[in-house]
């Protein structure tokens, strides 16, 4: 899994939750789950949405992992793409001045070469829930690529 596919992925689960990790924890997390392939750290987002009351640790992906068997995804096939090095997303930074302070936050968008098919799943079509669960297409916010 790469950190931008990791950074689109847990920010779903901290939507849901309400919650977000620290900057060491997400780190933390990064680290020790970076070996799962991405569908498969999707599933163990999914499965423990449904059964966690609380944001998840590590601790709680590794027993779920244990828990329960990996099926994997129909892959898609991919596009070569030079912008996005054919992940299908594209991890950028904003620059936000807050008085005396600069702040820099990453963020992911999804990009327009196809390969984005994949995480069509991932978006909410009812515009009701769009500032929640949304991942916007790079032309959407207007990023030049």
């Amino acid at each position: 899994m790469q950190s931008g596919e990791f950074i689109e992925a847990t920010t779903r689960l901290e939507q849901y939750y309400g919650k977000e990790y620290t900057n060491e924890q997400r780190q933390i997390m990064f680290d020790e789950l970076q070996n799962l392939p991405i569908e498969r750290y999707r599933q163990l987002i999914s499965m423990l949405i449904r059964k966690s009351k609380f944001l998840p640790k590590v601790a709680d992906f590794t027993e779920a992992d244990v828990e329960t068997p990996y099926t994997k995804q129909d892959e898609i096939q991919k596009t070569e793409c030079k912008k996005c090095n054919s992940t299908g997303y594209l991890v950028y930074t904003k620059v936000i001045k807050d008085g005396n302070r600069v702040l820099k936050n990453q963020y992911a968008c999804l990009c327009n070469c196809g390969n984005a098919k994949k995480y069509e799943g991932w978006n909410v079509s009812d515009k009701r829930y769009k500032s929640e669960f949304y991942t916007p297409f790079a032309q959407e916010i207007g990023l030049k690529i």
